[in-house]
């Protein structure tokens, strides 16, 4: 996941995009969720989506993002990505 204003972490309640690259996977079979995100777009090379994160669903003040894939066998192969957030922008 790459921020599109090179940031290294997210501020509550601003939105910044953020694009998803993918390599190698079925974008159909693929999701991105996690509280405050809105993907704008998808393509074979990723996702493109506005995250606005939301105080009171951090964890450990980090955003959990998950990205699941069901796998050929009919599974879901699911990560979670905690990306750090500030309260307000420094």
């Amino acid at each position: 996941m790459v921020l599109e204003n090179n940031a290294e972490y997210l501020v509550v309640g601003k939105p910044t995009k953020a694009n998803f690259v993918t390599e190698n996977i079925d974008n159909q079979k693929f999701m991105v969720f996690g509280a405050g995100i809105m993907v704008n777009q998808s393509d074979k090379s990723g996702f493109r989506f506005t995250i606005t994160p939301i105080e009171k669903t951090l964890v450990d003040g980090k955003l959990e993002i998950q990205v699941t894939e069901r796998i050929e066998n009919g599974e879901n192969f699911t990560h979670k990505f905690l990306v750090p957030v500030k309260t307000k922008a420094e």
